[in-house]
């Protein structure tokens, strides 16, 4: 009779074992589907911000390629506006043709005169190239600063990203390290209840 019903005990304490750690288990596994839903719908979130602020900085990239092309043609205007100082050389051959015409050399106003045209055509020429490497060298600079912006904005949502998920793997391992020293526990007094 005693042996029955230590027998009866022992069947109730591991049915009771087995429900404690079903119930264990049951808690662990919708605890860690609730932190799942809850980090997914925050990477959700936080993707979904990104991909907000990625179009706005797009956007204000756009808008700002938008205004360095009218700031360049602008400058481009000014560059070209300025008007063209004449050389020395250029105003000495305009001396001597208004010399050959007054003394009535017109073969020496009509050399000079060619050479007025030579040198005018070489020093606007002069003038638009440097007038374009100037214009090259501002473009170059904004585009620059425009990438720099969007790289140090990619940087950013790479090191959120990075940040989120390892936040979110260390929450992970401390619950994983909860289940597992309950669950060590519990196998523990199970076997010490055995032995008994």
């Amino acid at each position: 009779k005693a042996l029955k019903e230590y027998e009866n005990q022992r069947q109730t304490l591991e049915q009771e074992l087995e429900e404690s750690l079903n119930e264990i288990i049951k808690k662990k596994e919708d605890e860690l589907k609730l932190l799942t839903e809850s980090f997914d719908q925050q990477q959700a979130e936080l993707l979904e911000r990104q991909e907000k602020e990625l179009k706005e900085f797009k956007e204000e990239c756009d808008n700002k390629l938008n205004d360095s092309k009218l700031d360049s043609s602008k400058l481009n205007e000014s560059l070209h506006d300025k008007t063209l100082k004449p050389s020395a050389e250029l105003l000495n051959w305009m001396k001597i043709k208004d010399t050959a015409i007054k003394q009535k050399n017109y073969e020496r106003a009509q050399e000079a005169s060619n050479k007025i045209e030579e040198l005018a055509e070489r020093e606007i020429a002069k003038h638009n190239q440097q007038n374009q490497k100037k214009f090259q060298a501002e473009l170059k600079k904004i585009l620059k600063k425009q990438d720099n912006e969007k790289n140090a904005f990619e940087q950013k949502k790479k090191s959120v990203l990075t940040t989120f998920n390892k936040s979110r793997d260390e929450e992970l391992d401390s619950l994983k390290k909860r289940y597992k020293g309950k669950l060590t526990e519990l196998e523990n007094w199970q076997k010490l209840e055995a032995s008994n």
